[in-house]
């Protein structure tokens, strides 16, 4: 999945629908046929609300996500349609609404708590699914963030760095008119030590100019659809 900038097209938690739970389908163990399931709950501190929680499944070659808006510091969610495969988990709660992750929002993957997110895939636990199993009791917690460096922050290594993004014109012949938006995760520099771009956004978007660059989501590995 290409990595998004953090955005949404819909920003105002108070005119969603409320959900009682996630249903995420697994799109692509839907084509392989899979029947698995996994279950549990997302547990996070943030108020009354209501918030915009956001699922997303990693396979080892992809990852989905589902947002809804919910009322309360949990919501349940199923993962269904899963083929035989490891999996991992990941959560990010959008509490002001505004559909960028910063420091007031919360966040974690699979095997952390409210108290000690994991907020690294590399450190999340895994699922292993068997044909046909319902793995349930898959509860984990989002908590406070530490966002990685913007532009022009310092940084020691390319990790301390967050996701950039660059907004491209339309070109009818490969995106129907629509504008395109490409994320590019920003890179230590070895010289200054500070977060830099590899890429201008003109370069990302030849051979027309960028309309716009601006920071993403500031955790290099959850991001919002």
């Amino acid at each position: 999945m290409t990595p998004s900038d953090g955005g949404s097209t819909d920003v105002a938690n108070a005119d969603a629908p409320l959900a009682s739970e996630i249903v995420l389908n697994d799109f692509f163990g839907l084509l392989a046929k899979g029947t698995g399931q996994i279950q549990g709950k997302i547990t996070f501190a943030a108020g009354a609300g209501p918030h915009r929680v956001t699922l997303r499944f990693f396979a080892e070659k992809y990852s989905t996500s589902k947002t809804v808006t919910v009322i309360g510091g949990e919501v349940a969610f199923r993962v269904t349609s899963v083929a035989p495969g490891k999996y991992t988990l990941g959560a990010l709660v959008d509490v002001d609404g505004d559909a960028r992750i910063e420091v007031v929002d919360l966040g974690g993957f699979l095997g952390g708590t409210v108290a000690t997110p994991i907020l690294a895939r590399a450190g999340a636990r895994s699922i292993d699914v068997a044909a046909g199993a319902t793995v349930v009791g898959q509860d984990f917690g989002a908590g406070k963030l530490t966002c990685a460096g913007k532009l022009g922050e310092a940084c020691k290594t390319d990790g301390d760095c967050r996701l950039y993004s660059c907004v491209c014109p339309p070109r009818s012949d490969v995106d129907g008119g629509t504008t395109t938006t490409f994320g590019l995760f920003l890179g230590c520099d070895a010289t200054t030590k500070v977060c830099t771009l590899p890429n201008s956004c003109d370069v990302t978007c030849q051979p027309e100019k960028a309309l716009e660059a601006r920071d993403g989501s500031c955790l290099r590995d959850l991001q919002l659809d």
